[in-house]
């Protein structure tokens, strides 16, 4: 035991250079406890624990397919709205949605097909874009700067905006 005692002592005074007298005998209790448990099972690391791990209780099979069904017939129904739905946990749902069904929750699931009148609608606001730099309502130079910020945001607008005060 004396020899072990005395390589901690000296590796505790090496690392941590100068020890205050507090420390010290902290660090002696402590590294009395390193021998006594290595003397009785022959090493210094803690003994597994007989505690029980903590069981699951939500994330079980019942509660992933509830969520399964609400999800299939609501596919677009927000992480939050679902949660109050089904009574389950924000922070439990999500990991539901991305470990157990492979579903991202931040991702578009589904696209919208464009309608008729959607086209029409983009064909009009078009007309009025060439209308205002016609008019000299909108520069020019204005439109081009927020299809360059456009492009290089991704397809995100944050603030320019293609409509300036006149």
């Amino acid at each position: 035991m004396g020899n072990l005692l005395q390589l901690l002592q000296d590796t505790c005074v090496l690392y941590s250079g100068e020890i205050t007298h507090q420390r010290k005998t902290l660090w002696r209790r402590i590294q009395r406890k390193i021998v006594v448990k290595f003397e009785a099972t022959a090493s210094a690391a803690d003994e597994i624990s007989t505690v029980a791990e903590r069981q699951n209780t939500i994330r079980v099979p019942e509660t992933i397919e509830r969520v399964r069904e609400h999800f299939t017939a609501q596919p677009s129904t927000s992480t939050s709205r679902a949660s109050q739905e089904l009574e389950i946990p924000r922070t439990t749902l999500r990991p539901i949605l991305k470990q157990d069904l492979k579903i991202k929750p931040h991702k578009i699931q589904i696209n919208q097909p464009l309608r008729p009148c959607d086209i029409e609608r983009r064909f009009d606001f078009a007309n009025e874009i060439i209308e205002r730099i016609e008019n000299g309502s909108m520069s020019l130079e204005r439109l081009k700067m927020a299809v360059c910020h456009w492009n290089e945001c991704g397809g995100r607008m944050s603030h320019i905006s293609t409509y300036p005060v006149v």
